[in-house]
């Protein structure tokens, strides 16, 4: 998590979503085929899976 240190502290919403892999990716091909939305997975592994953890202790 070091790496949020080197982050500069000017960065957008949007920015932080996709430094993370935290930004939604669709998938269309066509008219027929439309996959379910899901994560980019684009961004720093790390924060992504602290994040999800978090979110894993309060829903138990």
């Amino acid at each position: 998590m070091d790496e949020l240190l080197l982050l500069s502290p000017r960065l957008s919403d949007r920015e932080w979503i996709k430094f993370a892999g935290l930004a939604l990716k669709a998938f269309e091909s066509g008219k027929s085929v439309h996959k379910k939305i899901c994560l980019s997975k684009a961004g720093n592994r790390h924060i992504r899976s602290a994040l999800y953890a978090g979110t894993w202790r309060q829903t138990a």
